[in-house]
């Protein structure tokens, strides 16, 4: 993150501001602030102050290293050569 002093300055930094520069939209970062659907934990947790959200530093260090760890890895999915979704236009 290029503003780590900053970030360690002040303590933490806006949802939005950070999913920004994560290259995230809102709509993934909302998926990642609810629990998964067996009940595990939320990918990263966030503070609400005054109506707006706010990662603490220390969750961001913890959401990279369980990113790091691959606990959110997946394998790529790679559309078969040749294959092409079909035009519905009529």
């Amino acid at each position: 993150m290029k503003n780590d002093i900053d970030l360690q300055i002040v303590g933490g930094i806006e949802w939005g501001k950070w999913l920004e520069q994560v290259g995230r939209c809102r709509t993934t970062g909302f998926l990642w602030r609810k629990k998964g659907p067996n009940g595990e934990p939320p990918r990263i947790k966030t503070l609400n102050i005054d109506g707006k959200n706010y990662l603490r530093a220390e969750e961001i260090k913890r959401f990279w290293d369980r990113a790091e760890a691959g606990e959110f890895a997946k394998t790529p999915v790679v559309p078969a050569k040749g294959k092409r979704a079909k035009s519905t236009k009529a």
